[in-house]
């Protein structure tokens, strides 16, 4: 039985087709102040990013917005050149504003990892580590896998793809599937009030999807955290999923 809240197939495919325009309205309107600065990165993926003194370790960041990863991670690991690429043109002008911008050190440029190879800016098997935080979410559930086999061509062999993103089960996925407004595509992907698409996955299914583009499961597990909103008196149950994948 069709929920109450499913979106039609037109506006489906519209959210669906629409969502890199989407992103670029959200960041004209937001601008660098949404999202806070990923300073966890370092402390859950230590070993992937390489250690001080060591040879450069080159990084792809998937779906950089504004820079609230690449910078935080450069300050405790210098030793980085870190390739950065988000479909949103306004993102990436913001990742070169940034104080910080190095054109050694930092190389942004706009790409949607669903159709654009990534091969026309990093050479095949060039990058030690892809990390994808909170970005394969904002894709339609047919788009994964081409977005997965594409990250994993620019990954050297026995590198690294690192990931977090939203799980099934999670309390916004809960917000969604209560609210009274059509915002379901289907089970697990829901569009947001201004227009953005948010998909929630599971580990049998991810864990394919990486399989099926060479790349060997090391771990993966559910986290979960408690959120407490004082101004609403809400605490958030969040899960999320992470885990890490060795290019075969």
């Amino acid at each position: 039985m069709e929920s109450k809240n499913t979106l039609s197939p037109f506006w489906a495919e519209k959210y669906k087709r629409e969502s890199k325009k989407s992103w670029d309205k959200f960041y004209k309107r937001n601008e660098t102040r949404f999202f806070r600065d990923r300073h966890w990165l370092d402390r859950e993926f230590d070993k992937y990013f390489g250690l001080p003194n060591k040879d450069p370790l080159r990084l792809l960041e998937v779906g950089c917005g504004v820079g609230n990863l690449v910078y935080p991670l450069l300050e405790v690991q210098p030793n980085l050149k870190v390739y950065c690429c988000d479909f949103s043109p306004r993102a990436i002008e913001f990742v070169r504003k940034h104080e910080q911008f190095n054109e050694s050190k930092v190389v942004p440029f706009v790409c949607d990892i669903t159709e654009d190879r990534l091969e026309q800016w990093v050479s095949p098997g060039f990058v030690d580590t892809v990390t994808a935080i909170f970005v394969l979410s904002a894709l339609p559930r047919e788009k994964q896998q081409n977005a997965i086999h594409n990250l994993s061509s620019v990954l050297n062999p026995k590198g690294h793809l690192v990931f977090r993103d939203y799980c099934d089960g999670d309390f916004a996925q809960e917000k969604f599937q209560q609210s009274s407004d059509p915002s379901l595509i289907d089970e697990r992907t829901f569009v947001r009030q201004d227009g953005t698409i948010s998909y929630f996955f599971v580990e049998q299914e991810l864990n394919q999807w990486m399989e099926n583009a060479g790349l060997r499961l090391i771990s993966l597990d559910r986290v979960n955290r408690t959120v407490d909103n004082r101004k609403r008196n809400l605490s958030m149950n969040r899960t999320f999923l992470q885990g890490v994948w060795e290019k075969m």
